[in-house]
């Protein structure tokens, strides 16, 4: 896992040491309004599971994202794609 804000990379044998449960996105694109946290998921992997969202606060550009449960290796660059049930809400890029 890449921690940008300590300058770190994390290696590490323990699956558990990956989990994390919050981050943030960049260049945020909602195709509608925004949403409400209710029944939020976000997807942070092609092919992952949908993860639900706990909070999300939004700034201009910008989204601080809590899931309701850690999800294994959050890694920067990579988008993260918000869904209410099979809608497509919007996205942004991992930082």
């Amino acid at each position: 896992r890449l921690d940008v804000a300590r300058n770190q990379l994390v290696v590490t044998d323990e699956p558990d040491d990956l989990l994390q449960a919050d981050f943030k996105i960049n260049r945020v694109n909602w195709l509608s309004e925004k949403p409400q946290v209710q029944e939020l998921m976000v997807q942070i992997r092609y092919n992952s599971k949908p993860q639900k969202v706990a909070e999300l606060k939004l700034q201009k550009d910008s989204a601080w994202i809590k899931l309701e449960k850690p999800a294994r290796a959050i890694t920067p660059g990579q988008s993260a794609v918000f869904y209410r049930k099979d809608e497509l809400l919007g996205g942004g890029i991992i930082v």
